[in-house]
């Protein structure tokens, strides 16, 4: 009994202590609720991602329901409709025509990318439209990048040559900026970055934005929406394992966020106009 009435005495004892901080008047009515609230998801946060083919009218990717790669026609609909939404911001995936061990159609005037982009920038002038500076659509091999086919005999057969890789990227963000893009996303960090930004504002596009998806969390779901897109591409298939041994891990959070940080600025110099 002793004990019992020891216990209740605490308990009355707590129950009169009034304590120095209360978090739940945070939460106690919906606006006040909303006013203190660290994380809000709005429209004009997100990034509608778009694939864009040859052709006419929308096919959908049979392995995610609801998604389609559109023709450029399409696109532009499609584009419209989610700016009506409050969406601002879009990102276009290119599905080419052709398919060649450098992928030419990734910076040729005509691709189907630079066709969107001038499609929807002047049927949506205010619409961010950013584009995937990447390679591994356009190769036949599937690689994001040229391979070493024996001209490199230290090398093994296959490996993705980043030096040579640099230039074709190069292109094809500049073919994307002049087309009207306004954000150039690459997908090979620091060296690729650097290049671009020296690239672009060789041809006077000192408004585009090069920048590097690798940290995003968006790059991580890209990454699995294109090989999703990609599914039934043999050539990615047989790209598959050696592109692992390239490809930033989803579960390796340091390693991608320690590479870009050493990536160097690429926002125009403000005072050079």
């Amino acid at each position: 009994m002793a004990l019992f009435e020891l216990l209740r005495q605490n308990i009355v004892q707590s129950s009169n202590t009034v304590p120095s901080k209360r978090m739940r008047r945070l939460r106690t009515a919906p606006a006040l609720r909303a006013m203190v609230r660290e994380t809000e998801l709005n429209p004009r946060d997100f990034i509608y991602p778009l694939f864009v083919r040859h052709g006419s009218g929308r096919n959908e990717i049979r392995s995610m329901p609801g998604i389609f790669q559109l023709s450029v026609e399409e696109a532009v609909i499609e584009a419209q409709s989610a700016f009506s939404l409050g969406i601002p911001a879009l990102m276009l995936f290119g599905i080419p025509a052709q398919k060649d061990p450098i992928g030419l159609e990734n910076f040729s005037p005509d691709g189907i990318v630079q066709q969107a982009l001038r499609a929807i920038k002047k049927a949506i002038p205010v619409m961010i439209v950013m584009t995937d500076v990447c390679m591994c659509e356009y190769t036949d091999h599937g690689h994001c990048g040229i391979i070493n086919s024996g001209s490199h005999p230290n090398l093994p057969e296959g490996y993705v040559l980043n030096d040579e890789t640099l230039d074709i990227l190069a292109r094809v963000a500049v073919s994307h900026a002049q087309a009207g893009a306004d954000v150039v996303a690459t997908s090979r960090r620091q060296e690729q970055v650097e290049e671009t930004a020296a690239q672009i504002e060789a041809v006077g596009k000192r408004t585009v934005r090069a920048t590097s998806d690798v940290t995003d969390e968006l790059r991580k779901a890209q990454r699995a929406i294109e090989d999703e897109a990609r599914a039934a591409d043999a050539a990615a298939r047989r790209a598959d394992a050696t592109k692992k041994a390239a490809a930033v891990k989803p579960a390796e959070g340091a390693v991608p966020v320690g590479s870009a940080a050493n990536d160097p600025p690429s926002d125009p110099d403000p005072a050079a106009g």
